[in-house]
Order: C-alpha cells, then structure tokens, then sequence
C-alpha cells in the first residue's frame, strides 16, 4: 500500500487553522499542499477529543519549535552546509557554547535549523519511518533494490546482453546473476510490473556512475514515500548522497516492488 503522510507545510496550514478555528481557510488552499492539509485536518476531526487536541497540539508545536524535531537525525554535512558562511559567534550560538537573548537564538535557529523537516522518532520498517533507520542501511537497502530491479529488467535479455551487464558491476556482477535468477523465481508480485524496472533502469551509466544502482533503488521506493519522507532520507545520509536520493525519489512514480521486498535486504 502506497503510504499517505501529509508534508511539513501541510501540517502547518492545517494547525494554523485548528489554532484559528477558521477550517474554511482550507479550501482556498490550492495544488497537492492543499489535499495534504484538508486531508490531515479532516483525520483529526474524526478522532476522539482527547486525541484530537494531542495531534493538533503536537503540530503546533512542531511549527513553533525553532528547529525541527529529531535534529540529532540529520546527517552532519547538512548542518555543516546549513552554517556555510556564518561567523564563529553564530555557529557558537547554535552549538549551545556560547549564551545568547532567547529570542535572539531562536531568531538564528530558526534561520539556520529551520529548512530542515523533523525526522521520524525511530525506524518501524514502515515507509513513514524510513528516514529514522542508519545511513548505511538505507544506501545498501536501495543499492539492493537497484540490483534487483536491474535484474527484472534484463531477465528476458539474451545471455550476452546479461554477460555485458554484469561486466559492467564489478564486485556485484555475481550478485546480479544469483538476482537474475531470483527474479525469474518471485516475478512481478515482489518486484513489481517488468515494465516499471525497465524504465527505471533506462539510461542507468552502470561503468561509469558509481551510484548508478542507488539511483535505481531510489525510484524503487519512491512511490512508497509521502509527505516529507523523501527529505528525510535525504537528510539522513552524507549531502552528496542525500541529494542525489532527493532528485531520484521526486521522479515519475511507477508501480512499486512491494515494501517488503524493499526492506528484505537488511536485518
């Protein structure tokens, strides 16, 4: 199932009007943002109270807040690039090393932190959380699902067509035989339409781009995320990875692999 998750600008439409009490505001709200922020505030109303005013609350705060939630999360390269240019007393400011007026601080938090979307409390194996699970799991689980998707595509290819394929992965041209026959095995159930892989594969610089199967993976699970999922991940990992997974997984959204069988690479 394709996960529905509402993006950071529209959970703040959508608390901006539970706090006015002004849900008419809403339908002046246009494009994809829009749907996002009716459909999130239409959720709360069909809660209990007590529920109701918890989500709300916590949407409140999460826009107040001068910086998103789950920080800690955001790979380090971003806050470094977020702080490219600033002076020594302002990067101390945000480090917490040096005191500073409170409105002043979050003034600078907010100017230098707040670009960022919160992060997920902690990796559930659920699309929504994905942006929580480590670094190194996320770029193997998409170089996996990359490979495999490959392999999809190229199980009908003459042995030839395969042989150069492989010739081209190096350390993994193995691995891409064993999917081959793997894929032959699972078929479009786990995998996906062949269709999808093909043209998720299309054009893929196997020799010569060293991410190219990353980049694969990334439009593998591109349709599984929603909301502000695709930046969290991003996030999550080195800058120049990270950014490259941002570009991958805001591509056209074909039929997916199922979740599962994204996520079956690792423990």
């Amino acid at each position: 199932m394709i996960a529905a998750a509402a993006s950071s600008e529209a959970r703040a439409i959508a608390a901006a009007a539970a706090m006015c009490r002004a849900p008419s505001v809403l339908e002046r709200i246009g494009g994809a943002i829009g749907d996002e922020a009716r459909a999130l505030y239409a959720s709360w109303t069909s809660l209990a109270r007590v529920g109701r005013a918890r989500k709300i609350a916590e949407a409140v705060f999460a826009v107040r807040a001068p910086w998103p939630l789950g920080l800690a999360l955001v790979h380090r390269e971003w806050i470094e690039a977020a702080l490219a240019g600033e002076g020594v007393r302002v990067r101390a400011v945000i480090a917490g090393a040096s005191a500073a007026d409170p409105h002043v601080r979050a003034y600078l938090e907010r100017r230098v932190l707040g670009r960022f979307v919160a992060m997920p409390r902690a990796w559930e194996r659920t699309p929504e959380t994905l942006g929580a699970a480590p670094p190194a799991w996320i770029e193997g689980a998409f170089v996996r699902a990359g490979l495999h998707q490959l392999a999809h595509a190229a199980i009908d290819q003459p042995r030839a067509a395969i042989a150069s394929l492989a010739s081209q992965l190096g350390d993994r041209a193995a691995a891409f035989v064993d999917a081959i026959a793997r894929a032959r095995t699972v078929g479009d159930a786990a995998l996906g339409p062949r269709r999808a892989a093909i043209a998720r594969s299309a054009g893929a610089a196997l020799a010569t781009d060293p991410h190219a199967l990353f980049a694969i993976g990334a439009r593998a699970f591109a349709p599984h995320l929603a909301g502000d999922a695709p930046r969290q991940v991003a996030q999550r990992l080195p800058r120049g990875l990270g950014l490259r997974a941002q570009a991958e997984l805001a591509r056209e959204r074909l039929d997916p692999p199922a979740w599962m069988e994204l996520i079956l690479s690792t423990s």
